[in-house]
């Protein structure tokens, strides 16, 4: 399959790299924030009843956290260097959301000193941990989903718990003190068949409908790991035909 300039760059944005590019020495990376800024846009487009974070691990570049920060994006951390890195930029706790289910009771403790109260969990310890760690914070655990196979880069059963699970560590995490806020998956980084969103989100909905009848838990989100594809090898969807498909959830409970 031949790839064309014009599926990616305006051909004079294009001229623009290319000069620029002939002057650095290899290897290096550049980055159009006017790109990521339309990206940001179109996503915002797509899900308007969306919070949108950044998984900072992307790409961590100052000047990326400096324009999603302004355009009202919140961040994703797996660490306490990112979360150093993002609050120095001016981030204010109430936009960061802990997202690393594998961490060590410290570090959920730095985070917790610095005002963050929403973090990610798969299992029973890590749960426990947050709340010694981080009292009353609002919680979400990740699950495992399918999609292994279509995407470039599979991470959809990387992290995560069974549905049953997940449903009892929402309900430990009440008993414990904690917010049962959400619900969260990955589906996979370039992730090319669309239905697999579908699949994940049914899940979540049948997780949501069961915790709120037999026990009483209205969690307030849906907290989907996105990574929606870019246009590298394959033409893939947009945000908004994604978001047009019949979804499950009502509408205020995605993040």
């Amino acid at each position: 399959m031949s790839i064309q300039v014009e599926d990616y760059f305006a051909r004079d944005t294009f001229q623009k790299m290319k000069a620029f590019a002939d002057k650095q020495e290899t290897p290096f990376v550049l980055i159009d924030t006017q790109m990521i800024s339309q990206a940001y846009d179109d996503l915002r487009a797509g899900f308007e009843f969306a919070k949108v974070y950044y998984a900072v691990k992307a790409n961590p570049a100052v000047e990326i956290i400096d324009l999603l920060k302004e355009k009202g994006s919140s961040f994703d951390i797996a660490s306490i260097y990112e979360l150093d890195k993002v609050m120095g930029r001016g981030v204010s706790a109430d936009r960061i959301s802990y997202g690393n289910t594998i961490k060590k009771s410290k570090d959920i403790r730095y985070f917790f000193e610095k005002g963050v109260r929403l973090f990610a969990t798969d299992s029973e310890a890590d749960l426990r941990n947050i709340a010694k760690a981080a009292p009353g914070s609002k919680v979400y655990v990740r699950i495992l989903t399918e999609g292994s196979t279509t995407a470039d880069w599979p991470l959809s059963r990387k992290f995560g718990c069974q549905t049953d699970m997940a449903m009892d560590l929402l309900i430990l995490a009440r008993d414990l003190g904690l917010v049962p806020y959400g619900i969260s998956f990955h589906v996979g980084s370039q992730q090319r068949d669309i239905s697999v969103w579908d699949a994940a989100i049914a899940k979540v909905k049948v997780i949501f409908e069961r915790l709120k009848e037999e026990d009483g838990i209205e969690p307030e989100a849906d907290q989907h790991g996105w990574r929606l594809p870019g246009q590298l090898h394959h033409p893939y969807q947009q945000p908004g035909n994604l978001c047009r498909r019949n979804h499950p959830l009502p509408q205020g409970r995605l993040r």
